[in-house]
């Protein structure tokens, strides 16, 4: 019977050629995977220096597929799709995706305070009340003494209508402004946000309308008087807090305290015009939306605000000039709000076909669509075409 015999020296050289073979083949893989995921990088940054974020995103995306553990550029693809969602156009579900990316990174990295902020705000503009309030809560047990955080926390338990109760609304705002109920005291040393006078001011509301108590309300807005003694802004929400709830001339006192510490402050000129207002000057009230449209120009309020006198004695041609005119200056989100309110304007006009062109500009500048089919009902119920 024939033997064979086993060629130990081939067979070593065809072993150690295999492993060499696909060290090479993996080392290739290697290199281009690297070589494919430095491209995407670099297609990315290219895109966003072009301002479309969204094709940079969906690179960092890929990106992120082959380089899962780059924290850094995860953060950058969070934030991104965070700017997405601001963009006039998004798409809902853009939003999702978002809201999606921005919940994993913060997952992962909770050490991302700013992203986890960026999160809550989203939350907030499609109506996530709750889920803001989540987040905001978790944040605040590792950040107790960030004011910003427990001011943004009492505005969204106030949107939630959670007043009451040790983590109501009405609790935060008492600790914002350094408030013991223990004690009955005002402690501006305990107090988070001592000069933040809007804090002040739906405290004050919350507890007339809630708890019905007027004596703990006027000593909440002395408390705000007495931190802010300088400050025209106190003034200001404390007078307009007066007129709210039916004490006009005190009111109106206070706004013009406000008026002698800022008289170049836009709130305060507006509030100046709304008081000559209701006093039935108009001339004084043009007088001082005129003095804020020249030193503001691209606040769309003092557009409106002209208007406004226009409309009242039927100058519809010179009020629809006014916003034109503001439409030319304004910021893009104030363009939106400019744009609704012409419809408006245009339909007390009877102007149907200018209605209808300013609904195509809604249109072309990103409005969502049900308020455009608000607008384009309008124009045929003004064409009785029921």
């Amino acid at each position: 019977m024939q033997q064979y015999r086993v060629n130990y020296t081939l067979l070593i050289a065809l072993a150690v050629g295999t492993l060499v073979a696909s060290g090479a083949a993996f080392g290739l893989w290697k290199f281009q995977i690297s070589r494919n995921a430095g491209s995407l990088i670099t297609s990315a940054k290219e895109f966003e220096e072009q301002g479309d974020i969204r094709k940079a995103a969906a690179d960092y995306a890929n990106y992120l597929s082959i380089r899962p553990e780059d924290e850094e550029i995860r953060v950058k693809l969070a934030n991104m799709w965070a700017e997405v969602t601001a963009l006039p156009d998004a798409k809902p579900e853009e939003v999702s995706r978002s809201i999606y990316m921005l919940e994993e990174t913060v997952r992962k990295m909770p050490e991302q305070k700013e992203l986890q902020r960026k999160l809550v705000d989203l939350y907030g503009r499609v109506g996530g009340v709750q889920q803001a309030i989540d987040h905001l809560n978790l944040m605040i047990q590792k950040y107790p003494n960030d004011a910003e955080l427990s001011v943004k926390q009492m505005e969204y338990l106030i949107r939630a209508r959670k007043f009451e109760g040790q983590d109501g609304a009405i609790a935060i705002g008492k600790r914002i402004v350094g408030y013991d109920d223990k004690e009955g005291t005002f402690d501006a040393k305990k107090a988070l946000a001592p000069d933040n006078a809007q804090v002040y001011c739906n405290l004050a509301g919350m507890i007339r309308s809630v708890q019905d108590d007027k004596d703990f309300v006027d000593r909440v807005m002395a408390q705000l008087i007495k931190e802010n003694p300088d400050s025209a802004d106190a003034f200001l929400q404390r007078g307009q807090y007066l007129v709210a709830v039916g004490e006009p001339d005190r009111g109106y006192r206070e706004i013009e305290k406000a008026y002698r510490l800022a008289p170049k402050d836009a709130n305060v000129l507006l509030a100046m015009a709304g008081r000559a207002q209701a006093s039935e000057n108009f001339d004084q009230a043009r007088e001082f939306l005129n003095r804020g449209n020249k030193e503001f120009p691209e606040d769309a309020r003092f557009y409106q605000g002209l208007a406004g006198l226009e409309i009242k004695d039927k100058n519809y041609d010179k009020a629809l000039a006014i916003i034109d005119d503001g439409l030319k200056q304004v910021s893009r989100d104030d363009k939106l709000n400019l744009l609704f309110y012409k419809a408006e304007l245009q339909f007390l006009a009877n102007d149907v076909p200018g209605a209808r062109a300013t609904a195509e500009e809604m249109r072309q500048a990103g409005f969502r669509p049900e308020f455009i089919a608000w607008v384009e009902a309008r124009i045929l119920l003004a064409q009785s075409k029921w």
